[in-house]
């Protein structure tokens, strides 16, 4: 299974799944049993990105999904997926979907009396 791309699979699902969590190249390949290079080279064949690429886009495509259908508050939101920086949280999701997090959040959340 070292050698095989599908761990990147079964990686990223593990990522996903402690998304909040800092995990780092070095935690992943000891968790895994496997070199930096085995799982740069399984992502890269996989999901044609870094390991950095792919759990950032998770984390915001998580991010998105908490502001569209959850009632928790953006702070929330951003802790939850892993950012401790408000502004780079508000950078990256602008990056990737062409719209402020808080600004997203006004759009699909109705207006509370």
């Amino acid at each position: 299974m070292r050698k095989d791309p599908k761990i990147a699979i079964v990686v990223s699902d593990y990522m996903v799944k402690n998304l909040g969590k800092n995990l780092t190249i070095p935690h992943l390949c000891r968790q895994f049993g496997i070199s930096r290079g085995c799982l740069r080279q399984a992502f890269k064949t996989v999901y044609r990105q870094t390991v950095h690429e792919h759990v950032l886009h998770q984390k915001l495509d998580k991010a998105c999904e908490l502001i569209k259908y959850s009632d928790l508050p953006l702070d929330i939101i951003m802790y939850r997926v892993g950012f401790t920086s408000a502004k780079v949280f508000s950078w990256k999701f602008h990056c990737k979907f062409n719209i402020a997090p808080a600004d997203l959040m006004k759009q699909v959340r109705p207006r509370r009396h």
